[in-house]
């Protein structure tokens, strides 16, 4: 893409109250109290984020955005438990509609999270390591969705495209926290979803995220 920016997607309020509370901090990581295995995909908090208590996940009920499911409905835990060195991850809570705008792979990614109508953040992960997955739900115009896909798709060297459900969708290398990440996005109707994490593929995303598109068209 052209001017593609090479910058971390920030689950902003999300990581600040949970991961970076167990790994990572504005110092950079301290060791957690189980260290991961170097193989399991692992989503570092972006420089700057900040939290000082362990998160816990979160038995209380969602109170989602305007218009999308609650983070557990659209990712059951059993599914993100399925992916490969997930099993211990659990789901620690969500942020709806952060102030903090997020750095998203690409200018023009940016500027359309900027110009969401909602925002939902959602998190997994390890408790007492640093290890987890993001993922962030927008609403945006039909106008702007058909400029991001069409941009995207004029950049098949950056952004691989494939399909997850009938959905368009591309996957991106791009720095997540103190490493390289893994960076999806999927499209449905004004719906716009981004999964970021650590080491894991076009699969792990296809199996996460379908049960996501589906809860959405449920709606």
């Amino acid at each position: 893409m052209t001017g593609h920016a090479r910058t971390p997607v920030v689950v902003t309020v999300l990581l600040a109250a949970g991961l970076a509370a167990t790994g990572c901090g504005a110092g950079g990581p301290v060791a957690p109290t189980d260290s991961p295995d170097p193989s399991t995909p692992t989503a570092s908090v972006p420089p700057g984020a900040t939290g000082s208590a362990s998160p816990e996940p979160s038995s209380s009920p969602d109170t989602s955005a305007e218009g999308f499911p609650g983070c557990q409905e659209l990712v059951p835990i059993e599914v993100v438990q399925a992916q490969p060195g997930w099993s211990g991850f659990e789901f620690f809570q969500q942020a709806i509609d952060a102030s903090e705008a997020p750095n998203l792979p690409g200018p023009l990614a940016s500027r359309t999270a900027a110009d969401a109508s909602a925002r939902q953040d959602c998190i997994w992960g390890a408790p007492n390591s640093d290890s987890g997955i993001g993922i962030d739900a927008f609403r945006i115009d039909a106008d702007a969705a058909s400029t991001l896909v069409g941009e995207l798709r004029a950049a098949p060297d950056e952004y691989e495209a494939f399909t997850i459900e009938g959905s368009p969708a591309f996957l991106t290398h791009a720095p997540w926290g103190i490493g390289d990440g893994v960076v999806v996005y999927v499209f449905e109707g004004d719906a716009w979803l981004v999964m970021g994490g650590h080491e894991y593929d076009q699969g792990v995303a296809t199996a996460v995220l379908t049960p996501a598109l589906q809860a959405l068209r449920a709606e």
